[in-house]
């Protein structure tokens, strides 16, 4: 069957590296970042039609 270093070497090919995990995780980070950054201007701009609408409403 297999051997001990067999063995070893398959667990070896499986297994991800320290920099395949770090750079998961920058781009998931990345992700994030702009995905907060639209949320952040949808708000915005969410705001300045609010405020337009009860400014033109007030003119009334």
């Amino acid at each position: 069957m297999f051997s001990y270093s067999n063995r070893l070497n398959f667990l070896k090919q499986k297994a991800f590296t320290l920099i395949e995990l770090l750079v998961v995780v920058a781009i998931i980070g990345i992700l994030a970042a702009i995905e907060v950054v639209e949320d952040k201007l949808i708000k915005f701009e969410e705001l300045i039609y609010f405020s337009k609408h009860t400014v033109s409403t007030v003119h009334l």
